[in-house]
């Protein structure tokens, strides 16, 4: 059985796998790549908005291994800021396991 981080967000308790698929991760590391640059080359519209639609899609694909499943829709249950922290939980974990 693989190893699964625990969250909490409000009364939702849920686990996500460590070792997430390919697919995910990729998507999970390209949102976080996209916010930094926002951050630091200042505002571009479409960059900023593509960068969002980025965040929220790798979001998705991640809450479908949630267990139990999220009770509403990504984008009604995390704030930005939240489904950024469990982004970088994620790859912080799966860098200790490695290690390990």
């Amino acid at each position: 059985m693989s190893e699964r981080a625990s969250f909490k967000v409000g009364s939702y308790g849920f686990t996500l796998p460590v070792a997430l698929p390919w697919a995910v991760r990729k998507r999970i590391v390209k949102a976080l790549q996209n916010v930094v640059v926002e951050g630091m080359d200042g505002p571009d519209l479409e960059r900023v908005r593509n960068a969002e639609t980025e965040m929220w899609v790798a979001g998705a694909h991640m809450m479908s291994l949630a267990d139990p499943p999220p009770p509403r829709p990504v984008r009604e249950l995390f704030t930005t800021p939240a489904l950024l922290t469990i982004f970088r939980a994620l790859v912080e974990e799966q860098r200790r396991l490695k290690r390990s």
